[in-house]
């Protein structure tokens, strides 16, 4: 999971993607700017320099977004190729494309004929970032090293 999520990052900064999702319910409504925020799975706390305890209220360095747990992240394998994220309700594929804007929109006309979904999608930077881990863990290094 935390891969997918990864590269979808990693797709989101060259500015080309191939990745494609949906919004399976009409609430979700990006342009309006209506979105859900889902936790970015950072579960340490740091100093300027090194991680440290969780600080206590008052405390420097008190107030890191490891110490408020709201809406933890929640994806189901939908066992068809597709994630939801159990959050914001939207879905996306399995695995990823680094393709450019042009050929991301052909996949999109391909998969809206053809995939038993038809409302594929670019997603917009708000719900990209909504998939990202914040973790720390760079799991998608070995794929790029």
């Amino acid at each position: 999971m935390k891969i997918i999520l990864c590269l979808i990052l990693l797709m989101a900064l060259v500015g080309c993607s191939g990745s494609t999702l949906r919004a399976q319910n009409n609430n979700f409504n990006v342009s309006a700017g209506s979105y859900t925020i889902v936790d970015t799975g950072q579960t340490k706390t740091f100093d300027n320099f090194d991680e440290i305890d969780s600080p206590k209220k008052g405390e420097a360095f008190y107030g890191q977004d490891a110490q408020f747990a709201k809406l933890p992240m929640s994806y189901t394998d939908n066992g068809d190729g597709t994630i939801t994220d159990n959050n914001t309700d939207l879905m996306w594929q399995q695995g990823y494309y680094v393709l450019t804007y042009d050929e991301a929109l052909e996949q999109l006309e391909k998969l809206n004929k053809e995939d038993k979904y038809s409302d594929w999608r670019l997603p917009s930077i708000k719900e990209l970032y909504s998939l990202m881990d914040f973790s720390g863990v760079d799991v998608a290094l070995p794929l790029w090293t």
